[in-house]
């Protein structure tokens, strides 16, 4: 029973020293924070700060925090393509912050019912509040789901492949919008990637495989156009050869013939007979035989023996 006692004058004792003291408290960066008194809310939103809360035994104050660091978010949805009559999966990624107007600031702290958010205290303290992520889940996650599949289903699924960042500052533009009357703003705000249907992959990759075989056939048909042209060339060579061979030939037995007049005929003739007159064995008749068929064949078959 003694020992009771003293626990109890203790007890008394230490929350005596508390209430004289005050409970320590501290809004962290990137935040801010109201005290909650028996009454209701006390004085302006504080910046982050360290401080102690007004002495007392009973009904103390508590001190409300809004962490209000900028948070990355993401959103993972199928969205109906009216025009296209298929589903596209779409994953959009944002950054949030808290607003700066003070009215929607005041607000969450009247509507948002505050959660543990650190500590334990001796006598239940710790800091009490809400983050982004929990105002998030309250005013923004509706408002960028419906704005992001209103938008989107104004486009084709190709009319979105073909221009994904400017359907992404579309989507930043329309989601701001859609964000100003509530407690957040949006930072970035973008496509992080596009789920398409099976039937719109399947037909891409089947484009994709028609444009290499198109290709292909382009690069075959241009090497046999190059060997076609070769073959060509080769062709073209040995009968601009064939030619110039058969002209030299030409040219070679017309200056022959020109060569051949009457006067180197009677010329060569002369010569015959000076041959024949040589031998012994010729008899000479005593006719004129000059420009006989037999003596030119002699004086011809002379000639080019």
């Amino acid at each position: 029973m003694k020992l009771f006692t003293k626990l109890a004058i203790l007890g008394v004792l230490l929350a005596s020293l508390v209430g004289c003291w005050g409970e320590k408290v501290e809004i962290p960066p990137a935040s801010v924070g109201l005290v909650l008194g028996k009454n209701g809310y006390q004085g302006d939103l504080i910046p982050p700060s360290r401080f102690r809360l007004t002495p007392c035994v009973f009904n103390c104050d508590k001190l409300v925090v809004i962490e209000a660091g900028d948070v990355g978010m993401a959103e993972t949805m199928n969205v109906l393509m009216p025009r296209d009559n298929l589903d596209l999966g779409v994953d959009v990624r944002f950054t949030l912050a808290l607003s700066q107007d003070r009215g929607e600031i005041l607000s969450v702290f009247d509507r948002v019912v505050p959660t543990r958010l650190s500590g334990d205290g001796i006598f239940g303290g710790g800091n009490f509040g809400t983050n982004l992520v929990m105002i998030y889940d309250t005013y923004g996650k509706a408002v960028v789901r419906n704005v992001v599949r209103s938008k989107l289903s104004e486009y084709t699924i190709d009319e979105i492949a073909n221009n994904q960042g400017r359907v992404s500052e579309e989507l930043r533009q329309a989601v701001a919008s859609a964000l100003e009357k509530t407690p957040l703003e949006v930072k970035q705000f973008g496509l992080a990637s596009i789920s398409y249907p099976a039937t719109i992959t399947e037909a891409r990759e089947s484009a994709a495989r028609r444009e290499i075989d198109i290709q292909r056939a382009d690069a075959d048909a241009q090497v046999k156009i190059r060997e076609a042209q070769a073959r060509l060339e080769v062709t073209r060579a040995e009968r601009e050869a064939d030619i110039l061979a058969a002209q030299t030939i030409a040219e070679q037995n017309l200056i022959l013939a020109n060569g051949v007049t009457p006067e180197v005929l009677r010329y060569m003739e002369l010569e015959v007979m000076k041959e024949m007159a040589r031998n012994k064995n010729t008899i000479f008749f005593p006719l004129d035989m000059m420009g006989s068929e037999a003596l030119d064949y002699r004086v011809l078959n002379t000639t080019t023996q």
